[in-house]
């Protein structure tokens, strides 16, 4: 049996899996804060756990588009 190491609740939204070129346009050339954080949690939590398998569980699409 497994164990688990951490566990996050994270918002996000669309734009961040645009790519950079775009996200930047549309944000007057500013990076989101929310995806450096990402980037950030990825670095300094993920690297350092170095986890077998990450489980996402996500409903925004499911409950926005039908």
């Amino acid at each position: 049996m497994g164990e688990i190491v951490g566990a996050a609740f994270l918002a996000h939204v669309p734009t961040i899996v645009l790519p950079e070129a775009q996200r930047l346009a549309l944000n007057d050339g500013r990076e989101s804060t929310l995806h450096t954080g990402l980037h950030d949690l990825k670095r300094e939590v993920l690297d350092a756990l170095r986890p077998d398998a990450i489980i996402v569980f996500d409903s925004h699409w499911f409950t926005t588009v039908a």
